[in-house]
């Protein structure tokens, strides 16, 4: 009967996972370059698929099916550190901000190939995905070291350090932030499921975990709207140059733009740069900001889902905790502490979302429904039939809720206004940028990247054709009807006073 209990949790995930996906798809629909959305949305249904994958290979040996999992993830976190670490051009100024791990990286690569020449990947993506890899890959440590395989523990615990190596060498502090808050929420989550469940002290805890977890959210719209608090978020990742909060504050206009469909899938550089910086070239392709950056892509909706996706996943890893065995509640562990991660460094950071690395994203949900859907639970466990009956009632409330924020949203006052809005930016959208194409030879973007100084001849010839011009004029007047100069030229342009 516990996994009629348990439907209670997977149904409203199960909801908020499709809703999720077909904001995404949504996305689609709403982006300028739907060759380059097409893509993106290939991810999701990868992601997608891994959900599949561990939910069908968990099915009835969980403890086996994670063990090798979570193997799986300590080897892959291992090569991703080993191949960042080899790609990364460790002589180029500026790489890194600390100069121990620049020299470090100098002499792994005197003493080892150097890859600089390959395609390398970006420190705050590589460490988003290691912290997100490394809890299962200390899980699938522990299962191998129960079933007595030496060999395979020996080579987990090499894999694993090699990651927290490469952790280390990202010097990614949206990284180190997500691997604190994961460690600190972790043992609140264990303590607190374990021998603080009776604790007389239980409550303070609560409440100063329930401040904590407030304080970041709260932190960070005051950094958006109290100038005394806008350097803040800058000084502590070390931002000053580039300006995350600024960044921050550019993206609202455009999630307000954009609000009910996004901006579409893969959109955000050139939106950035056409409508906030007013470049002609793309400049940045994210917001530093996971719940931002799917805000603007997939809409208030989307968002919406993905909050409710947490809600769940972590009542469902509270249940299966509290009827697992030992095994089963270090996979839970495991799992609470990889979403955790992400969420924290989604606070400031966006690439793994943008970049090939997306379904990454999905892994902690999938594991979550791995659980609650294998024969993890204590048989002896006795569920009532009224019991049964609150987990369907649950369940139902559950599904509806994503449903009814998203009805919420389009009935809220001004809403029908803001959805028309909404469809007028992304029509505009399209007609502006679908028309631009990326350069064959990106010689500008690299200029621009190496801070060199170059002029563009010839870059404004498309705006002095005569049928431009023309349509310019038309603007103009409708702005200003006196504007006499455009006046005349819209005159002369019509058919009856052609001589």
């Amino acid at each position: 009967m516990g996994s009629k209990v348990r439907f209670g949790v997977i149904a409203p995930l199960l909801t908020a996972t499709l809703i999720f996906i077909m904001t995404a798809l949504m996305g689609v629909w709403a982006a300028p370059d739907r060759s380059a959305a097409l893509l993106r949305f290939t991810l999701f249904i990868v992601g997608t698929l891994l959900i599949v994958c561990i939910v069908y290979s968990a099915r009835h040996k969980a403890e086996a099916a994670f063990g090798i999992l979570g193997l799986i993830c300590g080897i892959l976190a291992s090569l991703i550190a080993v191949y960042f670490i080899l790609t990364v051009n460790w002589a180029e100024v500026g790489t890194h901000r600390l100069r121990l791990v620049q020299q470090i990286g100098l002499w792994i690569h005197y003493h080892t190939l150097d890859l600089s020449n390959l395609p390398s990947l970006h420190k705050n993506m590589t460490g988003g995905v290691l912290i997100i890899l490394l809890p299962l890959g200390l899980s699938g440590i522990v299962w191998a070291w129960s079933r007595h395989h030496w060999f395979i523990s020996v080579v987990a615990v090499v894999a694993l350090l090699l990651g927290l190596f490469g952790l280390i060498m990202t010097v990614s502090r949206g990284a180190w932030l997500g691997l604190g808050l994961a460690i600190g929420y972790t043992i609140y989550f264990t303590w607190r499921l374990g021998p603080g469940s009776r604790s007389p002290l239980r409550w303070l805890v609560d409440l100063l975990m329930a401040a904590f977890t407030i304080a970041f959210p709260v932190g960070i719209f005051f950094s958006l709207k109290v100038p005394e608090f806008e350097v803040g978020p800058n000084i502590i990742l070390d931002d000053l140059s580039t300006g995350r909060t600024k960044l921050w504050q550019d993206s609202l206009p455009l999630i307000q733009d954009y609000l009910f469909t996004g901006s579409g899938l893969g959109s955000t550089a050139m939106v950035y740069s056409s409508y906030v910086f007013l470049l002609h070239v793309p400049f940045l392709s994210h917001a530093h900001n996971l719940y931002l950056q799917i805000a603007i892509e997939q809409g208030l909706p989307g968002l919406i889902a993905l909050a409710v996706m947490i809600i769940f996943t972590i009542l469902g890893l509270i249940n299966v905790y509290q009827q697992g065995n030992s095994l089963i509640r270090i996979y839970c562990v495991a799992t609470f502490a990889m979403l955790i991660a992400m969420l924290g460094h989604g606070m400031v950071e966006a690439e793994i979302y943008v970049y090939f690395l997306l379904p990454i994203i999905f892994l902690p949900f999938g594991l979550a429904l791995a659980l609650l859907l294998g024969e993890t639970s204590k048989q002896s466990m006795p569920w009532s039939d009224a019991a049964i009956r609150r987990a369907n009632r649950f369940a139902l409330l559950g599904s509806l809720a994503p449903f009814v924020a998203i009805i919420v949203l389009f009935l809220w006052p001004g809403a029908f206004a803001a959805f028309q809005a909404n469809m007028g930016a992304v029509a505009q959208t399209r007609a502006e940028l679908a028309l631009y194409h990326w350069p064959e030879w990106p010689i500008q973007d690299e200029l621009r990247r190496n801070a060199i100084s170059y002029s563009i001849i010839g870059g404004i010839k498309f705006y002095e054709r005569k049928e431009v011009k023309d349509i310019l004029a038309y603007l103009k007047v409708i702005c200003n009807i006196r504007d006499s100069v455009n006046l005349k030229r819209i005159v002369n342009l019509l058919p009856f006073f052609e001589r």
